[in-house]
């Protein structure tokens, strides 16, 4: 049975709604609609059942009013709002606000809602796929507790112990499956809950230990961080968040992961302090440039790429290069392998002079130094090329993205069986690139995982897009283990 205080602290809580098994017994449900159409509104008592597998969903019945006549078609009605390509019409949201019977108000402002009509009542059909529920404090504290029901992988640092019953005897049993670690600020905890009684689920807690105040939203930017450094598009199926005297508590059902064959920056195991530290720099990052509950611009570009489960390869390697094109896009990267300042003054120069010796058309000048002009900019091999004779990547990431790139432009992309590991190397360097590029965006120092050498080494990454911007070369990227150093030399252009 629900109560007052809600909160994720309650065991019986988290296993009811994760076995697909909590009630929420309502006094009143609220439902108005969000445009027009009759009936404009519903309320009555009910329950809503709540599980990841279903999301949220709930039944009642409505007696009809004298001035709601039985309307024997309307239900055909709406169904002719139905058009090509359309699976529900607007008419059919409706603005959810439950209270249950130890007064907690859920609510959603978008719920679907099917209307039977009958003789003398209505049966209507709630469903939506997350709740929330809103509460004051008198606290200052920030702290977030999180259900997920993917595997996540973090670094197992944890050592727990649990008195079992083994062939007639108690026992302790030693286990390893949780993780701690610090990041801006916060103490985050990760329990996989393994060997544990009841549903499986992972619960993670992470909550601020220092004075400087979250940002609001900070629970998002914590699930994004967790994104990118375990490649999981997760989310949590349980949030409890308590931030500037506010608790909100959240029910949401489960979207699988999806998980592909790309796998996390770092292999966690033994890396807890470069992990949490890797963390720490993509929350860091994805505050700064997230807006609200929308996603920061790197978690748009480069989480796909941990989705791609059933996917053929020749698909992934081209997305992998795609998304190593948009990171580049970054504004960050912007002024990366441009020409230099006697190149432009001298590109000028040209421009000037065409325009006012050329004896052609007038618009084909115009066309032809629009295309000079482009070379004011730097093109994403303009870029690579640059970051190649800074030593922050390797001239085989440079070659791999350009040759797999030139392939998507023209359609050639070929999968040859004889070739089937080339690519499989090559998808996971890019991977590896993609990853560099994301470090130098959000500033991480540290230890990473390069998958573009077999046995996936170990390596630091020391690399600073400041200094490499500014023209400098004192960025390098040197290895944990043996590793060839690519001397700067002038690359051959190929053209897309």
């Amino acid at each position: 049975m629900l109560n007052a205080s809600l909160s994720l602290t309650d065991q019986a809580l988290k296993d009811s709604f994760v076995e697909g098994s909590l009630v929420i017994d309502c006094l009143e449900i609220k439902l108005n609609r969000n445009g027009p159409g009759e009936p404009s509104s519903f309320a009555s008592a009910g329950f809503l059942l709540a599980s990841p597998e279903q999301g949220i969903e709930g039944r009642f019945v409505i007696a009809r009013s004298s001035h709601q006549p039985y309307d024997m078609f309307a239900s055909m009605r709406e169904q002719s709002e139905l058009r090509s390509g359309q699976l529900i019409p607007p008419s059919r949201y409706f603005a959810l606000e439950a209270r249950d019977i130890a007064g907690n108000l859920w609510i959603n402002p978008s719920a679907t809602v099917a209307i039977e009509h009958r003789l003398d009542a209505f049966i209507v059909k709630v469903s939506c796929s997350w709740l929330r529920c809103e509460s004051t404090l008198e606290s200052s504290a920030s702290a977030t507790h999180m259900v997920f029901m993917d595997e996540l992988s973090f670094p197992d640092n944890v050592i727990h112990s649990q008195r079992v019953l083994e062939r007639g005897k108690k026992q302790w049993k030693l286990s390893s499956n949780s993780s701690a670690g610090e990041a801006a600020g916060m103490l985050v905890t990760y329990d996989a809950r393994v060997d544990r009684p009841g549903p499986s689920y992972g619960e993670l807690f992470a909550a601020n230990q220092s004075k400087t105040a979250l940002p609001d939203n900070f629970d998002d930017r914590l699930v994004e961080a967790i994104r990118f450094c375990t490649a999981t598009v997760t989310e949590p199926v349980m949030r409890e968040t308590v931030h500037n005297g506010k608790r909100v508590l959240e029910l949401t059902s489960h979207r699988p992961a999806n998980k592909g064959m790309l796998e996390p920056p770092l292999q966690p195991r033994g890396n807890d302090a470069d992990f949490y530290g890797l963390l720490e720099r993509y929350f860091f990052y994805a505050a700064a440039n997230a807006a609200g509950r929308d996603f920061a611009p790197l978690s748009a570009k480069v989480g796909g790429l941990f989705a791609l489960k059933g996917v053929n390869l020749d698909t992934i390697a081209l997305l992998v290069s795609v998304a190593v094109e948009s990171v580049l896009g970054e504004k960050s990267f912007q002024k990366l392998g441009t020409p230099s300042v006697t190149v432009l003054e001298q590109l000028k120069q040209m421009i000037k002079h065409i325009r006012a010796a050329a004896q052609v058309e007038p618009n084909f000048v115009k066309r032809v130094c629009d295309v000079l002009g482009g070379i004011k900019s730097s093109r994403a091999k303009d870029k690579l090329h640059a970051l190649v004779l800074a030593s922050a990547i390797d001239e085989a990431d440079r070659k791999a993205w350009n040759d797999t790139r030139n392939k998507a432009a023209h359609g050639s992309f070929e999968i040859d069986p004889a070739k089937f590991q080339e690519l499989i190397d090559v998808v996971f360097r890019l991977s590896a690139l993609v990853y560099k590029l994301v470090f130098l965006q959000i500033g991480y120092k540290g230890k990473f995982t390069d998958y573009g050498e077999h046995d996936w080494p170990l390596r630091d990454f020391a690399a600073d897009l400041t200094s490499i911007s500014s023209g400098s070369v004192a960025a390098t990227s040197s290895p944990v283990a043996a590793k060839s150093t690519v001397e700067p030399r002038e690359l051959k252009d190929t053209s897309l």
